[in-house]
């Protein structure tokens, strides 16, 4: 199960990228953390979910919080499921190595009819009702990337977030320092190509250094003390540069 931001679905889902749930927000913040005097990793895991039609269908059963954790160079490929908002994992040591990609979704554990959300968007007003299948995304929230060094020190996770915003214009960028790490938010067609380039390198040490090396460059102008700031990417920066990056 891939986070894809164009990928069309059936239904309306709650997803980074789409309107299908203006008001709604689906985040996900995950800490990984190498346990005091041991090579194991410890995974803690927190899902917030604000939009309630959904959260009641996990509270029923009828859905879990579901996080796809993928190591390419170990070939450890797991599926975690919950019904509760918090859960914590400790990996054996070895099993995580180099890049690790976590992905976030709600999904349907069972058939579910005659499905309804007061938050989904105006266009779906005219619908009674809705028909999912087992095993559909009610909702998804963007990748997360972290870098496991087989050193001893403890691992360092990203101190970057992208996200999509439809309001940003091909070619502009906005950097937003109010949450816990720095948010660079670009178009949609922009971020559909920086996550391209990303993934032209995943399973390499390489696609870390480029996740932070290629983010910096948009968060820079941040760095005069203003919480918010904009601009215009250009060719050293954030995309373009990305893709260089790659040849």
């Amino acid at each position: 199960m891939k986070f894809d931001l164009n990928k069309a679905f059936p239904h309306p889902v709650l997803r980074y990228g789409s309107d299908d749930y203006p008001d709604a927000e689906f985040q996900v913040e995950i800490q990984l953390d190498r346990l005091k005097g041991s090579s194991s990793i410890r995974l803690a895991v927190e899902f917030s979910l604000s939009e309630d039609d959904i959260l009641e269908q996990v509270e029923q059963g009828r859905a879990s919080f579901v996080l796809i954790l993928e190591c390419p160079m170990t070939h450890l490929r797991k599926a975690y499921t919950a019904l509760e908002p918090n859960f914590d994992e400790v990996l054996p040591a070895g099993e995580l190595r180099g890049l690790v990609e976590l992905r976030p979704f709600v999904v349907a554990t069972c058939a579910i009819r005659d499905f309804r959300a007061k938050g989904w968007h105006e266009d779906y007003h005219g619908m009674d009702s809705i028909s999912v299948a087992a095993g559909a995304v009610l909702a998804a929230d963007e990748p997360k990337q972290y870098y496991i060094d087989n050193a001893e020190e403890a691992p360092i996770g990203s101190i970057f977030v992208t996200a999509a915003v439809d309001a940003i214009q091909d070619g502009r960028w906005r950097c937003n320092l109010d949450g816990e790490r720095v948010e660079i938010q670009l178009s949609t067609t922009d971020h559909g190509r920086l996550t391209s380039a990303r993934r032209a390198l995943n399973g390499t040490a390489d696609a870390a250094y480029l996740n932070e090396r290629h983010l910096l460059a948009g968060a820079a102008p941040c760095v005069d003390g203003s919480r918010y700031a904009s601009g215009r990417l250009r060719d050293a920066s954030v995309v373009s540069f990305a893709e260089r990056e790659i040849g």
